[in-house]
């Protein structure tokens, strides 16, 4: 399913890394079959998130899309491992690039690598471009069932603030503003959507909503104000993410216009 580069995380999260990431400060030499990365980022990072304690992700899902592309025509090395000492810890890497379970798996230890072994590029020069790297967070949902609770929303609403300042760095984490909207992103672009909000059972009326570029808003004052304990969403597959206003999208210019890659 298509993941989605949200909001304010893409933009203060996001965490490209240099195509010759495994290059290291010796760019003029040749590579060898196994280059390594000091890991000391990723530790710091992946233990953060360890640290939310299970209130904070039980309706919000903070998961890393830590993705790998080749950039020079080559395959992909034979495998992406994480090394401690001499332990070391293969990934599974999906047909799209994405690092597989990386959350679960990358080890807590500072002294930790992220290695590659390539025995395709063994010998070309280390400052020769070869892989891209990108790390960003689908603060999403974890429920995409198409039936939310009021209690949910404002949950994942509360939550999916509190995940993203334990995310990004100190400074940034006093700027993060209150979620205030539910976005919701369709698998497919065209599909037959619809918004409705329930009260026991019994339908209250259509939900209204703000087109966000490919996407839909819905306020969460909104629905309370209609009375609705319950949002119910058709129109197929789809996720849901705690969102800024729209007002607020535009000002920092995170509305997805385009089909991600």
């Amino acid at each position: 399913m298509r993941l989605m580069k949200f909001l304010v995380v893409s933009m203060v999260v996001s965490a490209p890394m240099s195509g010759a990431a495994f290059a290291a400060d010796d760019a003029d030499r040749p590579r060898e079959r196994i280059e390594c990365v000091p890991g000391k980022k990723f530790a710091k990072l992946v233990k953060k998130i360890g640290e939310l304690g299970p209130e904070k992700r039980d309706t919000i899902d903070p998961a890393p899309n830590f993705t790998i592309k080749p950039t020079d025509g080559g395959g992909m090395p034979g495998r992406f491992f994480a090394r401690t000492g001499t332990n070391e810890i293969n990934f599974e890497i999906s047909e799209e690039g994405r690092v597989l379970e990386f959350l679960e798996k990358f080890p807590r230890d500072k002294k930790s690598e992220f290695c590659s072994e390539d025995p395709s590029r063994e010998g070309m020069l280390k400052s020769e471009k070869a892989f891209e790297f990108s790390m960003e967070f689908n603060v999403e949902f974890r429920n995409d069932s198409g039936s939310y609770s009021m209690a949910e929303l404002k949950d994942g609403l509360k939550d999916g603030k509190s995940v993203i300042k334990k995310i990004v760095p100190g400074p940034v984490a006093l700027l993060i503003p209150k979620m205030t909207h539910v976005l919701v992103q369709f698998d497919e672009a065209d599909a037959l959507f619809g918004f409705q909000a329930f009260k026991n059972d019994a339908l209250v009326g259509d939900a209204a909503f703000e087109r966000a570029g490919l996407d839909y808003l819905l306020s969460y004052e909104g629905l309370e104000a209609m009375g609705a304990d319950e949002l119910r969403i058709s129109g197929g597959a789809h996720k849901i993410f705690p969102s800024l206003s729209l007002e607020k999208l535009k000002k920092h210019d995170m509305i997805r216009e385009e089909e991600d890659d």
